[in-house]
């Protein structure tokens, strides 16, 4: 997500209609890390660590909690998600 902070004002300053290209890869991986994270802390597969994380703070560990459901790593998810949506849709909308 950091890196998107930089690269996506400066594509918008220099009015770079190809910063999609470079953009919707970074966030389809992050989405998948994000969702990979989710599934760590919110199902069985957190007592099934393939990684190894430091002992005092596990990959599985839930900072924050909202509606049962909204974790940290949700939020960004959904982030992740809208970033490759509109980067989708700035793509689609080039070609046409």
């Amino acid at each position: 997500m950091y890196p998107l902070v930089i690269i996506l004002p400066i594509a918008l300053i220099r009015k770079d209609k190809n910063v999609a290209y470079y953009v919707l890869p970074m966030s389809i991986l992050g989405a998948l890390i994000a969702f990979y994270q989710y599934l760590l802390q919110m199902t069985p597969l957190g007592s099934v660590e393939l990684t190894k994380c430091v002992i005092t703070t596990p990959c599985s560990k839930i900072d924050a909690i909202y509606f049962g459901f909204i974790t940290i790593p949700f939020m960004s998810l959904v982030s992740f998600l809208v970033v490759s949506l509109t980067m989708y849709l700035l793509i689609k909308s080039k070609k046409q």
